[in-house]
C-alpha cells in the first residue's frame, strides 16, 4: 500500500453521506486504499433526508454533474433511481419569481428550461392542485433517490475494497 499510513489506508474520509462516500468511491476507483468513518449509519444524516436534486447550478462542478449523473448507475453498478429533468412549481408569486430566476440561470448556462403556466403544471403534475401559480420544467438536472444513492456508493466502494 504505497502511501498508506499506520492504519493501512492512504486516505481516511470522515462522513458516510453522499459527499464522503462519493469521494471515497472515486478515490478507490483510482486505486487509493480508503476508509470511511462515520458516527452512525450510512446516509443517516442529511444525505438520507434531502430532496435528491441533481441541479446544482451554482456549483463550479455543475457541467460535470450534468455529464456524470446519467452514467452513475452504470459506473456504480447499483441503482440510484436517477431521473433526468424535473418540474418545480410554485403556489405563490414570490416563489414563482424565484423559480423563474433559476430558469434564467439555467438558460444562461446553456440548458433548456420551459416556463409553465398553472394549467401546464397541472398537466405534468396532476396532484399539484388548484392553487398553483406556475412553474418551470428543467430539461436538465433531475433527481436521484437519496437513500438509494448513498447505498449505491457504499456498496460500490466496498466492491473496490474500500471499508466503511
Amino acid at each position: 500500500m504505497a502511501g498508506a499510513d499506520k492504519t493501512g489506508f492512504s486516505v481516511i474520509v470522515i462522513g458516510a453521506g453522499v459527499t464522503g462516500l462519493s469521494t471515497a468511491w472515486w478515490l478507490a476507483r483510482s486505486g487509493v486504499d480508503v476508509l470511511v468513518l462515520d458516527k452512525g449509519v450510512v446516509g443517516w444524516e442529511a444525505s438520507g433526508r434531502n430532496g435528491g436534486g441533481a441541479s446544482h447550478y451554482h456549483s463550479p462542478l455543475f457541467h460535470e454533474e450534468q455529464r456524470l449523473w446519467p452514467q452513475m448507475d452504470e459506473l456504480l453498478g447499483y441503482a440510484t433511481e436517477y431521473r433526468r429533468e424535473r418540474v418545480i412549481f410554485a403556489t405563490t408569486d414570490y416563489h414563482l419569481q424565484n423559480y423563474r430566476r433559476m430558469a434564467e440561470i439555467g438558460r444562461d448556462l446553456g440548458y433548456q428550461v420551459d416556463d409553465l403556466d398553472p394549467q401546464q403544471v397541472r398537466e405534468r403534475v396532476p396532484l399539484a392542485g388548484d392553487n398553483v401559480t406556475g412553474g418551470i420544467h428543467l430539461r436538465y438536472g433531475g433527481q436521484a433517490n437519496p437513500q438509494r444513492t448513498v447505498q449505491a456508493y457504499a456498496w460500490a466502494l466496498q466492491d473496490l475494497g474500500g471499508r466503511i
